[in-house]
Order: structure tokens, then C-alpha cells, then sequence
């Protein structure tokens, strides 16, 4: 790819000089008896150039010390997430150099028009004062975008009980493609990309689950990976997908929270049970587990839930819930938590 930036001179801290990749510390007025300390990144490592938008683009410099003494490095920072820099502490013998090895995510932070700045420092101690100093040098390059579709996508919440229908998703392209894979790490869910037309810009994310899941969070990813006639297999971009299988059962409050009750007071509170799906349930059973808990229905679509406060601190009880139709059986679990307190004598 042609390179399209230049290194940017920057100017470190501490009094010491990084000028198109050249770090010189400043000379003492006895300079005869103290050898000079000079870093050096060649300005053309520090600049990657234009390349394909890419989660894990590797890249490496050489951090050179043309001066006479050893530099012992610290660490070395980064003013983003997206880069990665290895090794981080480490001494640069004089004369020699260390090669650092960064992996540089192009997807969190880039640009309107593409570009890439990052800003690397590396924390250095001065041999002969002993004093921590720093120097920064900047990471530059330009990016270009392939795929065209968010970080993360919603599932939305879905009823345990309900048929589950594919979910669909847009996905456009920069650059024309002959196809995109489409890989999900859920094992329950398929994904596969279809074109919506001819013109290899435009695609559908087909996510298709069965039938039906059980309760459950969903967080995964799918791995799309683009290819192009002209460029072959082009970097991969990973989309997390979110959602939620909830039973299909509810109810209104989902938990009840007591704040702090005397020893010996009962609190009461009705629970209403309702469905997402709109079904007729019954109340099939009740069960209670924590001392001084107890559950009854009313009626259909209620319970009364009265929990005597028993033990000081904070303790957690539950109600569990079972209804059913015809058809479908579900389970609802209602936390209780409350609060003890001790009485006054």
C-alpha cells in the first residue's frame, strides 16, 4: 500500500528532544566526562501506511540507542486501547537496539477520514542521574473501512415460548465483494451473509436460531470475513450479538427488596404473574425456600408473598413459581431480600 502520512516530530518531556523519531538528552556543562544518551525509532516504522481496516493489525519498530550507556526502559504506554506494545521493560544496551512489536486495532479508534494517531511513551530511567524521564513518539497511518456494520447487535428479548423467526441485519461494503462468511460462536445460532443485490456492496446478515431457546442471556459473536476478486481474503471484523430468552412467564415486581425491618415485623406484598405472550397461566405450584417465607396464590394471576423478619443483616429468600396452559409450562423465581435489624432493649 502507498504510504500517505508523514511522522510527526513531537517534542518530549523532561527536557529530552524527540524530533522525526530522534530522542537526545540535553548535555551537562561537563560534557567531556558524561557520554551523551540518544533513542532513535526510525520516523518511516512509525508509520503503517494506508491499509485494510483490521482488529489485530500487527506492526513492529526498532527503539535504537546510539548513545554510549545503557538505557533501562520502564515501561511503555500507549494513549489508546487500540494499541498493543510488547516488549514493555526492557534495557537497550549501547549501541544496539530492541525491537517492540505492536498489534494495533483499527476499530476503536479511527477517524472521520480514516486516519490513525496514537500516541506510544516510554517511560525511561537516566542511568547516571536516576531520574524517571519520558519521551513520546506517534504512531500514524490511514485506514480504510470494508465492512460497514456496528460493534455490537441487538436480539432484542424473546419469550421462551415464542417460535423464533431469523434475525436480519444490514451489511454494506466499501469495496465490492465476491462474498462474506459469516461464522457465530453461539452453537445454537446459524449465521450465513446473502447479497441483497448485484453490486457486491450490499449484504444481509441472516442470524437463524431454531425454534425455540431456553431462557437464557445471549452474548456471542459472529466472524464475518470478507472476500474480494481483486484483493483475495480481506481482514476479518468481528459484531457481538446481544439479547435475551426470558421465560416466558413474569412478574411485576421481578424481586421484592425490604429495606431494614425490626426483628418480629412481617412485611406482605402482592405479586402479579403475567405473560409475554399473552397467555391464560395457571398457578401450578408455589414453592418457598428461606426461614420465615411464605407464598399463596390469588386467584390466577397473583400471589401474596409475606416474609416475617427473623435474622439480623442482609438475607436472601426466593419464591419459586410454577404455571402452565394446556401446552407450555414455565418457572418464575422471585427473589426476596431484606434487611434485619436488631430491636432496642
Amino acid at each position: 500500500m502507498k504510504r500517505v502520512w508523514q511522522c510527526l516530530a513531537v517534542v518530549g518531556l523532561c527536557g529530552i528532544t524527540c524530533a522525526a523519531g530522534y530522542l537526545a538528552t540535553p548535555q551537562r556543562q561537563s560534557s567531556a566526562s558524561q557520554p551523551s544518551i540518544s533513542l532513535r525509532i526510525d520516523p518511516e516504522q512509525l508509520n503503517f501506511g494506508e491499509v485494510w481496516e483490521n482488529e489485530a493489525f500487527p506492526c513492529s519498530f526498532s527503539l535504537h540507542n546510539d548513545g554510549q550507556l545503557p538505557i533501562e526502559i520502564e515501561n511503555i504506554t500507549t494513549s489508546c486501547t487500540c494499541v498493543r506494545v510488547e516488549p514493555r521493560k526492557f534495557t537497550v544496551p549501547p549501541g544496539g537496539a530492541v525491537q517492540l512489536h505492536a498489534v494495533v486495532n483499527h476499530t476503536i479508534k479511527q477517524q472521520a477520514d480514516g486516519g490513525v494517531a496514537v500516541a506510544l511513551t516510554a517511560t525511561l530511567k537516566n542511568p547516571d542521574t536516576r531520574t524517571d524521564r519520558r519521551v513520546v513518539w506517534q504512531l500514524t497511518g490511514s485506514v480504510r473501512r470494508v465492512l460497514l456494520i456496528g460493534k455490537a447487535l441487538s436480539l432484542g428479548k424473546q419469550s421462551e415460548l415464542a417460535t423464533l423467526e431469523p434475525w436480519i441485519f444490514p451489511l454494506e461494503s466499501a469495496e465490492p465483494l465476491t462474498e462474506v462468511k459469516a461464522e457465530s460462536d453461539i452453537p445454537e445460532l446459524t449465521a450465513k451473509v446473502v447479497a441483497s443485490d448485484e453490486s457486491g456492496c450490499k449484504f444481509q446478515l441472516v442470524v437463524t436460531p431454531p425454534q425455540r431457546l431456553a431462557p437464557r442471556e445471549i452474548d456471542g459473536k459472529i466472524t464475518l470475513i470478507p472476500n474480494s476478486r481483486r484483493h483475495g481474503n480481506l481482514p476479518q471484523r468481528t459484531v457481538r450479538l446481544l439479547g435475551e430468552i426470558a421465560s416466558d412467564a413474569r412478574s411485576d415486581p421481578s424481586e421484592i427488596l425490604i429495606p431494614g425491618r425490626l426483628l418480629g415485623e412481617t412485611i406482605e406484598e402482592t405479586v402479579a404473574i403475567s405473560s409475554i405472550t399473552n397467555r391464560e397461566w395457571k398457578i401450578v405450584s408455589i414453592a418457598t425456600e428461606g426461614d420465615g417465607l411464605t407464598a399463596e396464590p390469588m386467584g390466577t394471576g397473583a400471589i401474596r408473598v409475606r416474609q416475617a423478619i427473623r435474622l439480623t443483616g442482609r438475607q436472601t429468600n426466593q419464591v419459586t413459581v410454577v404455571v402452565a396452559t394446556e401446552k407450555d409450562r414455565s418457572t418464575l423465581l422471585i427473589p426476596i431480600t431484606y434487611t434485619g435489624l436488631q430491636t432496642e432493649k
